[in-house]
Formats: C-alpha cells, structure tokens, sequence
C-alpha cells in the first residue's frame, strides 16, 4: 500500500521540531473526521398535539447547583485577522471540543457552548471556564497568528524500519485507531533520515511549504483508484453462462490534516 509511513517536519517560527507519523496500512485517512448516519426511514415523530412524551417550561431559568456562570468571551481580535475561512470562529468551538471533549458539554452539570463572529458565550462551572478562557487566549494572541510549516511526506514499505529508529523516538498520545505517532529533536531527525534513505522500499514525495494560520485546519490528500477483483458472478445475458469477474474500486493513499 502506498501509505504506510508518513514522516514531516514542522518548522515554526519558535524553533523546529519533527515529528513522524505512521498511517493505517489500508491508506484510509488518520484525521478524526465524524461519520454521519442516513436518516432512519418510517413515520415521523409524533407532533405536539398527540404527543405521549410529558413536556414542560421548568423554572424558566438555567440550573447551576454545581455554580455555573454565564461568560461571554470577546474574540473578535482572532477572527477579523482570519480571512482564509467563512466562520473563523468555528476553529475556537472545535479546538474547546478537542480538549475538553464532549460529554461535559451533553451531560450534566449543565453547560451550553455558542459561538457567533465576535463572541463565544459559555455556561459552564468556574473550573470548565477557565480552561476555556486559556483556550481563547490562545486564539487572541496575535504572536501565534500564522504558522509557517515545512513539510516532508515519505513512504516505507516494511515497517521494520522501527528496529535502528524507535530509540531514538519519543512516543506522543494520538486518538485515532491505527495510528502511531513520534517526536525527534532535530540532531536524531537528521539520524533517521539518512537511516531511512537507505532503504529500498523508502520513497520520499514532494510537499509545499504551508502558511496555515493559528486554529484553521489545511489538508493534504494523494488518493489513487486501484481497481480490483470484487466477486465472481455468471453472465446472465450469455447463452454459455459462463463466470464472469465483478471488479470493484477503492481509493489508495494518504490524507494528513494539520491544524496549529
């Protein structure tokens, strides 16, 4: 398969660093992308005026036994430099969800997250709004406004390579299944290439030089369609009736996502 390995190096404007990153071996994408279910099929829910389902108002005001607070926070200094993107402000929402996750918003105590163009309001306890505030701290700063990456993709075969190169590699956390993911400082970066070059079933892919700003995600995908035998069948039209083979398509290759 074509991708196996996937190596790139993240030059910023703080310093540089490396990191390398192997995708699944059947070349499907290593972003966390959602999958949305079709609609299930038969009657609508029921309206209003028949419904069995006992509804109320409550108190007409928001719960907050656990001492949740109404914020609004004010990022219009983020969004009006972002001019790459229709909602800049969606990225402070998604990059809340990545590291704060998603059940302290749906479960209780209660908590509510909207953003618009210039303002994210939060209900949530003083704990959650501190992590979120240091979240959108992070958007404002106008040092971290762009970064500049250098990106290099790279291709293994065997994934024996880890024999001479994994000492070297400190492991990091990732949430996607299949995927394994490493840091190097530059002097081991440097270590491992010139491992790896050597390699006959190594193959080094060209990659552009990146101007990503602070919070927006860019892709990088190479998919090529590789044809194959699906099923055998029996021709319904010939008089012989003989087997005939059903082919199938699937696409093959890489998608790498990065979001500063």
């Amino acid at each position: 398969m074509l991708a196996r390995i996937i190596w790139f190096h993240l030059a910023l404007s703080l310093g540089a660093s490396w990191a390398c990153a192997q995708a699944p071996a059947d070349g499907s994408a290593a972003a966390g992308a959602a999958a949305a279910s079709s609609p299930a099929t038969g009657p609508p829910p029921a309206t209003s005026s028949n419904s069995i389902t006992p509804v109320s108002k409550g108190n007409g005001t928001l719960p907050n036994e656990h001492g949740q607070q109404w914020l609004e926070y004010d990022i219009s200094s983020y969004t009006s430099r972002v001019t790459s993107a229709t909602k800049p402000e969606q990225a402070v929402v998604d990059w809340i969800l990545r590291e704060t996750g998603t059940d302290v918003w749906f479960t209780e105590p209660l908590g509510i997250l909207s953003a618009a163009r210039n303002s994210l309001r939060v209900y949530h306890t003083p704990e959650m709004q501190q992590v979120v505030r240091d979240i959108v701290d992070r958007f404002n700063n106008s040092q971290a406004e762009s970064h500049v990456f250098t990106l290099r993709l790279m291709t293994i075969d065997n994934p024996n390579w880890r024999t001479r190169i994994l000492p070297m590699m400190q492991p990091v956390a990732v949430q996607s299944p299949g995927v394994d993911a490493w840091l190097l400082t530059k002097e081991n970066a440097a270590i491992a290439m010139a491992e790896l070059r050597k390699r006959t079933d190594f193959e080094e892919h060209s990659a552009p030089n990146l101007m990503i700003q602070n919070g927006q995600t860019h892709s990088l995908s190479r998919m090529r369609p590789r044809s194959f035998v699906r099923s055998v069948g029996f021709q319904q039209q010939s008089l012989a009736g003989g087997p005939e083979m059903q082919m199938g398509q699937v696409n093959e290759g890489y998608s790498l996502t990065i979001s500063p």
